[in-house]
């Protein structure tokens, strides 16, 4: 990218979208905002004008799609899904501003590199017993939870007291309780006994790993104390040609997939709570019991001290 300066101001149609925007999660907020950023800088860069989107509206399509193929070629140093994940939120910001442009034009016209996938890194025992080693109590905790759960970091951070119940020395981890989407899963014995005396400090309502009410930055922080850690036991690495760590956040929730689909690939996705990869037969809900006594068989496999 360029070393010019990002204006300090936004454009005026900027302001008035940003307004427009709710109903969305704040971490979807900070996503858009870092897009329009982005755009917003490279504007700037090319043309030294912040409102230049207006004129954007009248320009002929040929320029319109050069000036758009610029922008995904300046993004070259971002990963290649985070630049269309950018793109996607800068087309529903020039739809707003009057510049209505659809998918099939977008494919005709503009260019993204396609990302090489790369295969998951699958941690091994050791090894997170290695990084958890270097965290302190709360994090270790956090972690424990989330390979023996399989919830989210994003879940995590905005878990509350009141979402767990304590049954047969283990917790029911009960999201979303009385909607459509309600997911329920399990704190194994090992993450239960650490997490009691966090829970000992709360009231129902407190969160219990989050360090802020905005989710994003809550995730950001685990993420940078995971960095830390790996750094210390120099687990800290990158897929080759790439600035993308093999390791992250959601390392260890890929951990609890794999071992709990090797038991019962179904159980897994009940866990998870991608309902849609379910056996229509097996997606009735289970009661706390049926859902230990499956558990149990698995438990094993996700304990990493004990």
């Amino acid at each position: 990218m360029s070393n010019c300066i990002k204006p300090v101001h936004h454009s005026s149609l900027r302001i008035e979208y940003e307004k427009n925007i709710f109903d969305v999660s704040e971490r979807t907020k900070q996503s858009y905002s870092t897009a329009l950023n982005n755009f917003e800088n490279f504007c700037y860069q090319k043309t030294q004008d912040l409102e230049i989107i207006k004129k954007l509206k009248n320009i002929e399509d040929d320029k319109l799609w050069v000036f758009l193929q610029k922008w995904i070629d300046s993004n070259s140093n971002l990963e290649p899904g985070s630049v269309k994940i950018f793109f996607s939120h800068i087309k529903k910001y020039l739809y707003f501003c009057g510049i209505k442009i659809t998918n099939q034009e977008v494919n005709e016209n503009l260019k993204f590199v396609t990302a090489n996938k790369k295969p998951l890194y699958l941690l091994t025992q050791k090894e997170i017993a290695q990084i958890l080693d270097e965290l302190s109590y709360r994090d270790k905790t956090l972690f424990l939870c989330q390979i023996s759960s399989g919830l989210g970091i994003g879940e995590l951070v905005q878990l509350t007291k009141a979402q767990l119940t304590y049954v047969n020395r283990r917790m029911i981890v009960t999201l979303n309780p009385s909607k459509y989407n309600e997911k329920i899963t399990v704190f194994g014995k090992e993450s239960t006994d650490m997490i009691k005396p966090i829970l000992r400090t709360k009231d129902k309502d407190d969160f219990v790993f989050g360090t802020n009410k905005n989710t994003h930055y809550s995730e950001i922080n685990k993420e940078q104390v995971l960095r830390r850690a790996l750094k210390r036991c120099s687990l800290n690495m990158t897929y080759p040609n790439s600035r993308r760590h093999k390791i992250n956040t959601g390392s260890f929730r890929f951990f609890h997939f794999v071992n709990v689909s090797d038991y019962d690939f179904n159980f897994a996705c009940y866990l998870r709570g991608c309902d849609n990869k379910i056996n229509p037969t097996q997606i009735n809900k289970m009661s706390n019991e049926e859902l230990l006594d499956k558990y149990f068989e698995v438990e094993d496999k996700l304990t990493i001290f004990n």
